[in-house]
């Protein structure tokens, strides 16, 4: 799969909407979007890969598969941690180590969603509960795109598209019936449409006019408008218009995202989304102006999230560079 630098401005602007949400930027209350573009985009690339390798090969190396998505993801989580570790018993001192350690655990092994969706949350780390949606859309995906491609392409493209539909569906049913409506922003089960939306659109060959990014973007905006945090209708439909609007984005991949900085943020938005939410939660407790978080986050979340990309994500690759990591 050729290296689409519009794909990387687009993770940056993810990252940098999802900073906005978390420093409670004016404005910026339906920030957390950015999630939902990250998880699109996502799907869209992992299926993108998939396809290529069973077109390839014949077949899907699953074991292969998984190794590479843990030694992309996994080493840059393991630093976080540890650097966690170490310095939450200080910062945080009202919060027992115990908990800091059973956090930190939770989060390595991907179980912050449903930690969080059933009302255990980690005390400090509650942004990587995302984590731990894609890790097992990763583990369970290979296979499903096995089945796909022994289908005609047309059947493989109504299987997921059902899918999507299936898991939209299910989350709108969760959100009339039950009271904590909002935990099923944080779920799998509820919360892994947009991935699968994005693997839709990997299955198909169609490139929309640039005009659709630029409509998927203005749509974006509107829903940063008109959706809140934590409401019903943001629940039931902001999230489903935020998946279909990313994915216009996506497929027509507007080549201004693909100039300047963005590219360059958008290879370390992975560390950037994992680090800049202890400066957030540091600047909150000591109260910083929104402006003053905003800056503070961005700068160490940039300057941490640099450090792990060249000192460690990148020597770890470079012995052996995959397809994956080439784009992930």
């Amino acid at each position: 799969m050729n290296y689409q630098p519009s794909l990387d401005g687009l993770r940056a602007i993810a990252a940098l909407l999802v900073l906005m949400f978390h420093a409670k930027v004016p404005g910026m209350s339906a920030g957390f979007v950015g999630v939902d573009v990250f998880f699109v985009l996502s799907g869209f690339l992992i299926t993108k890969l998939l396809i290529a390798e069973h077109e390839r090969t014949g077949a899907i190396d699953y074991t292969g598969f998984t190794a590479r998505r843990l030694r992309r993801l996994y080493p840059a989580l393991i630093l976080f941690l540890l650097v966690y570790l170490g310095a939450a018993p200080f910062i945080w001192p009202e919060i027992p180590t115990e908990k800091h350690e059973w956090d930190a655990f939770i989060a390595g092994f991907y179980m912050g969603d449903y930690a969080t969706a059933t009302g255990r949350p980690t005390a400090v780390i509650s942004h990587l509960w995302s984590l731990g949606i894609e890790e097992k859309f990763y583990l369970l995906w290979p296979f499903t795109v096995a089945i796909a491609m022994r289908l005609r392409r047309s059947q493989a493209q109504l299987l997921v598209a059902a899918m999507f539909v299936g898991v939209t569906l299910w989350r709108a049913y969760n959100v009339e019936t039950l009271d904590r409506y909002w935990h099923v922003y944080f779920r799998f089960d509820t919360h892994c449409s947009g991935l699968l939306l994005g693997s839709l659109a990997a299955l198909t060959s169609i490139r929309p006019r640039a005009i659709f990014g630029w409509i998927g973007l203005l749509g974006l905006m509107a829903v940063l408008v008109i959706f809140d945090w934590k409401t019903r209708a943001t629940a039931a439909v902001g999230i489903s218009l935020a998946e279909i609007f990313s994915l216009m984005i996506v497929m027509a991949s507007p080549a201004f995202l693909g100039k300047g900085v963005l590219p360059w943020l958008g290879k370390m938005s992975y560390g950037i989304y994992i680090w800049h939410y202890l400066f957030i939660k540091f600047g909150r407790e000591y109260g910083l102006h929104w402006a003053e978080n905003l800056i503070i986050a961005g700068i160490g979340g940039i300057v941490c999230a640099a450090i792990s990309y060249y000192a460690v994500e990148q020597w770890l690759k470079a012995p052996r560079r995959t397809p994956i990591s080439s784009t992930q």
